[in-house]
């Protein structure tokens, strides 16, 4: 997903569409810091992706969810986040 990509054409068209119908979009598969600036450009509320965290057993996101802030788990970095705000996490599933 780069300027004049195809993709992200799609993915403008979406974000755009979601928002005029006042639905929120979490962007998947996420893998770069590139992509993440290019989402929060498009002002894309949510995004998961291996970026965050590698895929977590259920235990692992009961944890994360109970806390309701970031943590390591199992030499992981971070569970899906809602990139409008660095500060507030949120779990993207």
């Amino acid at each position: 997903m780069t300027q004049g990509d195809e993709n992200l054409e799609i993915v403008k068209t979406i974000i755009t569409l979601a928002g005029n119908l006042g639905m929120q979009v979490i962007a998947e598969e996420v893998e770069t810091e590139d992509q993440l600036g290019q989402l929060r450009l498009l002002k894309c509320q949510y995004a998961q992706g291996y970026l965050f965290s590698k895929p977590l057993a259920a235990t692992d996101a009961d944890v994360f969810i109970l806390t309701g802030r970031e943590r390591q788990l199992n030499n992981s970095a971070r569970v899906g986040m809602d990139i409008t705000e660095l500060t507030n996490v949120s779990l993207a599933m």
